[in-house]
């Protein structure tokens, strides 16, 4: 199986942590890994087709558009607030959101 999949042995646990943008995910990616690991009767070629099958489904690269689609839209407000609106004072809702001052018409 291994040798199908490419691996030579298994991946070390400290070259996960070292490949991680972030350490702390990669703790917790570690210590679930462990678990289904030490979990009676768990087969990791099980989960192959699994992951295979549910990234090319079309609702899965639907999600992802909605995803990244959304994000997009934030980054293009943030944008817009941080630097096309006036530098004014920004008013605050009971809510504690900030409110921003529309732009005046010329």
């Amino acid at each position: 199986m291994k040798s199908q999949l490419g691996w030579s042995a298994p991946p070390n646990e400290s070259a996960l942590a070292k490949r991680s943008a972030d350490p702390q995910k990669a703790e917790h990616i570690q210590k679930i890994w462990g678990l289904l690991k030490n979990t009676p009767g768990f087969d990791a070629a099980q989960l192959i087709p699994a992951f295979t099958n549910a990234l090319t489904r079309t609702e899965t690269h639907e999600l992802g558009f909605q995803v990244a689609t959304g994000l997009a839209q934030r980054s293009a407000a943030r944008l817009i607030r941080e630097w096309l609106l006036p530098k004014s004072s920004p008013k605050s809702s009971p809510n504690g959101s900030t409110l921003y001052q529309p732009i005046p018409k010329r």
